[in-house]
């Protein structure tokens, strides 16, 4: 499902749980519990065809037109009010859209644009660094499954332990 129907979906119980979200989301998903277990660290980074673009912060995106796949929350949120911002289905829109012009800037998780890059064969994109910002990632249960939060503690706390959740 796409970004945000995946989160309504679990806090209206029609599904058990979303993975892989960032910690502050039961916040506003009131019926979702997170699981106390780091998923994964994500960077949310800025790609430009223009290396020099001055973007540091969230805050410096403001004045260009910027890329991002729809649905993820710690894009919307971050983004500056007056940003013109281009949401779109998929993350490789935003960089064809990058590719041609038509946005100044992407915004996506570090590995996922790198991935659609190479996908997409175009190589004229960089990153500029620093991150915008580096994001702990958990899993959530809906309340109905809350039974079922330690059991799950437990096993990714073991998976953790025994360097499974690093080599995946």
């Amino acid at each position: 499902l796409p970004g945000e129907r995946a989160l309504q979906s679990a806090n209206d119980g029609l599904v058990d749980g979303e993975l892989y979200r960032g910690g502050d989301i039961a916040q506003t998903y009131t019926n979702l519990v997170k699981i106390p277990v780091v998923i994964a660290t994500v960077d949310f980074v800025v790609f430009a065809k223009d290396k020099t673009l001055p973007v540091r912060a969230w805050k410096d995106l403001a004045p260009y037109t910027v890329g991002y796949k729809r649905g993820i929350k710690a894009i919307e949120v971050n983004l500056p009010n007056g940003t013109k911002s281009e949401p779109v289905t998929a993350t490789e829109q935003a960089f064809k859209k990058l590719d041609t012009g038509r946005n100044d800037a992407v915004v996506a998780v570090r590995l996922t644009g790198l991935l659609a890059l190479k996908e997409l064969g175009i190589k004229n994109i960089t990153i500029l660094d620093p991150p915008l910002q580096s994001l702990q990632l958990f899993h959530f249960l809906h309340v109905k499954k809350k039974g079922l939060a330690d059991r799950l503690t437990a096993t990714l706390q073991q998976m953790e332990r025994e360097g499974v959740m690093k080599s995946i």
